[in-house]
């Protein structure tokens, strides 16, 4: 998959760790559901008792203290010649905010005009309920304040991303698949098996 990158030319990067790496810390839940969903058919057999365990108790056990999981991104608001980099923290959306999201962009002014959805409208909304850092609730009410800015996030977003529009799916894209709304992380086994990532 070829790197995304933004309008500068910039890549949108993530700040820390290797989106492509499937292990986890040792003990890992979550990393022994994903070795477990990618070994070829003809491995199954060798699976650990404990892989296979810890599997089943991700799926049963709910953990009310797990924090959300969140992932860093690095957005160039400068020039190639004079880059600037900021930090952008984002965090998965629930299939709920979703839905009202979907919901809400399909009432939008130019929903209504083109009888379809508006995706820009989608990924500005996914962009301000996927946002961790900054919190774009308190950078709406600083901007509201000096008159540069409505009180809603949404609106913030838009007019914070006025240069640079396409950073906005860029980091809905990442949200969404951060939420599981990425075919890569779902696969048939034969597909992964194909692709060497057993």
């Amino acid at each position: 998959m070829a790197p995304e990158s933004t309008l500068s030319g910039q890549p949108l990067r993530e700040a820390a760790g290797n989106a492509d790496d499937p292990v986890g810390e040792p003990g890992d839940k979550k990393a022994a559901v994903k070795a477990a969903a990618t070994v070829k058919p003809e491995d199954a057999e060798k699976l650990t008792p404990q892989a296979q365990t810890d599997a089943l108790e991700w799926f049963v056990g709910i953990d009310e203290d797990e924090a959300p999981e969140t992932k860093p991104l690095k957005l160039n608001f400068g020039t190639d010649e004079t880059p600037k980099w900021i930090t952008w923290t984002i965090c998965p959306v629930s299939m709920e905010t979703m839905r009202a999201i979907r919901q809400r962009a399909t009432q939008s002014r130019a929903a209504r005009r083109t009888g379809s959805v508006d995706e820009y409208r989608v990924n500005l909304e996914v962009v301000a309920a996927g946002t961790v850092d900054p919190d774009l609730q308190e950078a709406a009410r600083r901007m509201h304040e000096a008159k540069t800015g409505p009180l809603d996030p949404v609106e913030c977003v838009r007019i914070r991303f006025q240069k640079k529009p396409g950073f906005i799916a860029q980091i809905a894209g990442h949200i969404m698949s951060l939420s599981g709304f990425d075919d890569d992380d779902v696969q048939e086994v034969e597909q992964v098996a194909a692709a060497g990532n057993s």
